[in-house]
């Protein structure tokens, strides 16, 4: 864009220019007046009408106040024989007219009116009121003449007295019906022909306006004070801008040049603009590029997170398989005639398999807490007992170094309390061994403390050894991952280094805190402290050991049939070799699952020992069809898993394939045949009731509905129970009918919707083992078609069990 200076020339200034400034202050002056006339007549109309409004309500007020003494008063005292008169002060047991009494109320008022008053008066006054209540003045004159004709509407009039204004308001008296009879037979009444609306008099307020006026009068010069301010600075802007504008006729050649020298420089900078937004772009596509390169970055960390847990899982089965065969065997060969080299070769064999089972558990530990994937149990426990079990397992270790190893109560702690158990003892174990690996003599003490505050306690733990002590330097490293004090220690005594590790991480699991303190050469002191719950007294603390204990301490059969599927040839012969020595000799092998199954077919088995990585077909899967198989039959053949698979889950994985029990790799002898009599036991009871329900009537078994819990309810109020009765089994048939509707595997949102909703009313009636059934059926909401068929056959016999009880319950 260009300009030619030939042809620019400066405008010429007009008239209106010239004079543009007089001209605006006339016209704000000329509008200044206007609105001043304006408001001051505003300010009359605003005096009049807020007076109005005063007097008009005072008016009705007393109106009001006349008819209420009227009917309410005079009437009443009538009836009871009091003289109703206008001398009433001068008689006994009398009450003022209620024109009298509106005076009275009239004159009482004008007191707070400034200057004000209220009045009565009429043509026609009764004698005693000539001098006060006949017209006056002009304005009484006025008015009645003006509420004669229009009794309706209120006369009023502004006058001025002695230089102040006041309002004059008067409304018609109106006869009343009440009052006619009065008026027209008193013997002294001016005038005896009134009748019902006549007005007989008129009731006149008067009322300064002075503070309205000075109310007024303030706001309004406020308003043109302002206004003023407005306009002066309106006048002051617009000549300002006017000013402005006459000098732009000598500034527009010098505007031309400037313009043309900004066009250049916004071309200028719409250049540099434009290389700005190229960068910008190309800083865009390269964040875009760094947003997909992390977010590839996160999902192959991701993939690489999985892979580890695949690994480790993996690493897992493959190290325990050979351990597995090595323990055991080293612990079969040690339980046989040796000489004493051979015992100390064997000794050193099954030591050095169990530092790597060690290691092993060590690494799997840091990886599930790495990983989030422990899990914190809230269980009852007794915390001494807890304690006593931890210190019995390395009893033996003490023994054989000549410590000393102790326990110490500081206080008498809550016999139960609620937190996860196995994590305790996990870090007293870590705790004790650490202390017992690094004291050669002296003695190791476990301090226990508990502080409670309602029902919420802080365990404190303190293991505090004669050892070795610890550098001030290397305390604040102690807890990390693969460290120790010294190198040297580590070469001396051995480990990992992760023990404290896992500790410290199990502890802020637990929302609690781990530390040391030491001296070097004359111990240490660690010590945690583990916030739990106070547990109530009626509830039954869970014992570690429970499981060893939780059946009859049997002689179990040796003729027992058992197979065991185990697809490594070493585990095979081990296996055979530790139950021959257990005394069973009735064994089976199977390479692996499909094998297993072809065995099953031809010949009845109690107690199948199932790995669960193998080829062809796995543990899981051949647990699966051996439970298929078993629909409709009565016998149910135990299966434990014996497994090289330690991570978090794997139990859980091997219990929904329909696996009985989990023994992980190695196998120890005692849990081995710890499982074996467990399920043996179970075996018997289950023979045993199936003949004490042939031989016990019905009437003994345990009923199908906890009749305490349901009197919770009801109360046992007959009504409420069958009330809820009802309500149960029409539920339940509802939704028993859709479960039956939903067996198909593209319906288990629907099926486990509905078993959720019979397993909450079955809770709430008592029935225990319905919830049960349902609570299977909810968790199992995956399962096959035939699977849920059969689960439901069973939930619907336990469901008439329940619906027959209770409608004995209603009869009786």
């Amino acid at each position: 864009m260009t300009y030619n200076h030939k042809k620019t020339s400066l405008p010429v200034p007009t008239i209106l220019d010239k004079y543009i400034v007089p001209i605006l202050i006339t016209c704000s002056i000329a509008g200044a007046l206007a609105v001043s006339i304006h408001i001051i007549q505003f300010e009359k109309k605003l005096v009049k009408t807020m007076a109005l409004e005063s007097v008009e309500t005072l008016s009705k007020t007393l109106m009001e106040f006349r008819t209420l003494y009227t009917s309410e008063v005079v009437n009443s005292a009538e009836k009871a024989g009091v003289e109703i008169t206008h001398d009433y002060a001068d008689k006994e047991h009398a009450i003022p007219l209620p024109a009298t009494f509106s005076m009275l109320l009239g004159n009482e008022v004008s007191k707070h009116l400034d200057g004000g008053k209220t009045r009565l008066y009429s043509p026609y006054p009764f004698p005693w009121r000539k001098d006060e209540g006949g017209i006056k003045d002009k304005f009484g004159k006025d008015a009645w003449k003006a509420l004669t004709q229009d009794p309706s509407t209120p006369y009023y009039r502004i006058e001025k007295n002695n230089g102040k204004q006041f309002i004059r308001y008067a409304t018609a008296d109106v006869m009343r019906h009440q009052c006619i009879n009065c008026h027209n037979t008193h013997p002294n009444t001016p005038k005896n022909d009134w009748k019902v609306g006549d007005v007989p008099g008129i009731l006149e307020i008067t009322k300064p306006l002075d503070k309205a006026i000075a109310l007024t009068k303030a706001s309004m010069e406020k308003t043109l004070f302002l206004l003023f301010i407005f306009s002066v600075s309106g006048i002051v802007l617009f000549s300002f801008v006017m000013k402005s504008l006459q000098a732009r006729a000598k500034k527009a050649l010098s505007a031309e040049i400037e313009v043309t020298a900004k066009i250049k420089e916004t071309q200028r900078l719409n250049k540099q603009m434009k290389k700005y937004t190229d960068k910008l772009e190309e800083a865009r596509l390269e964040q875009k590029t760094k947003e997909l390169a992390l977010r590839h970055a996160k999902e192959e960390a991701d993939q690489a997170n999985v892979a580890k847990s695949e690994f480790l899982a993996n690493m897992s089965h493959e190290l325990r398989t050979p351990l597995s065969s090595i323990i055991g065997m080293a612990e079969m060969i040690l339980n046989s005639d040796l000489d004493a080299d051979q015992r100390e070769n064997t000794e050193i064999i099954q030591s050095s398999g169990e530092s790597l089972l060690s290691t092993l558990n060590d690494v799997l530990d840091i990886s599930k807490i790495e990983a989030g994937e422990l899990k914190i149990e809230h269980i009852p426990f007794d915390v001494d007992l807890c304690i006593q079990q931890a210190v019995q397992i390395l009893h033996p270790l003490a023994i054989e170094k000549g410590l000393k190893l102790r326990i110490k109560n500081v206080g008498t702690p809550p016999l139960i309390m609620v937190g996860d158990l196995n994590k305790v003892q996990q870090i007293l174990r870590n705790l004790m061994g650490n202390a017992l690996k690094f004291t050669e003599k002296g003695s190791v003490t476990v301090i226990r403390e508990v502080v409670t505050s309602g029902n919420t306690a802080c365990l404190y733990l303190a293991i505090e050894d004669t050892g070795i002590g610890i550098a001030p330097n290397k305390l604040n490293t102690i807890f990390e991952k693969f460290t120790q004090a010294d190198a040297s220690v580590t070469r001396k005594f051995g480990g990992t280094g992760l023990g404290l590790a896992i500790t410290q991480k199990l502890c802020n699991i637990m929302g609690g805190k781990v530390g040391v303190e030491s001296v070097k050469g004359w111990g240490s002191t660690f010590w945690c402290n583990i916030p739990l719950v106070v547990a109530s007294e009626s509830v039954k603390p869970v014992n570690i050991c429970e499981e060893k204990h939780s059946f009859p301490d049997i002689d179990v059969p040796k003729n027992i049939k058992i197979l065991s599927v185990e697809d490594y040839p070493t585990n095979q012969m081990f296996i055979k070799k530790l139950l021959a020595r257990l005394g069973f000799s009735n064994l089976d092998l199977a390479d692996n699952g499909k094998d297993a199954l072809s065995m099953i077919k031809k010949k009845q088995y109690d107690i199948i020992l199932m790995d669960c990585q193998m080829p062809e077909l796995d543990g899981y899967q051949t647990a699966k069809i051996i439970r298929k198989m078993e629909k409709g039959n009565k016998k149910h053949l135990t299966i434990i898993a014996i497994t090289a698979h330690a991570m978090t889950g794997d139990r859980e994985k091997c219990l929904q394939a329909g696996m009985d029990d989990y023994l992980s790799k190695p196998i120890r002898s005692e849990k081995l045949i710890t499982l074996i009599k467990k399920h043996v036991a179970q075996s018997d009871q289950d023979l045993s009731s199936e003949k004490v329900l042939a031989e016990v009537p019905k009437e003994n078994k345990e009923p199908p509905v906890d009749i305490k819990h349901l009197e919770i309810f009801t109360g046992g109020d007959p009504k409420e129970e069958k009330e809820l009765f009802d309500l149960f089994i029409e539920q339940a048939t509802f939704s028993l009918k859709e479960m039956e509707k939903t067996c198909a595997k593209e319906k288990n949102e629907a099926w486990r919707s509905q078993a959720h909703k019979i397993k909450g009313a079955s809770t709430s009636l008592g029935a225990n083992n319905l919830t049960a059934l349902c609570s299977e059926a909810e968790e199992g909401y995956e399962m096959e078609e035939d699977e849920k068929k059969a689960l439901l056959a069973g939930i619907y016999d336990e469901f008439l069990n329940v619906k027959s009880f209770l409608e004995k319950t209603q009869h009786h």
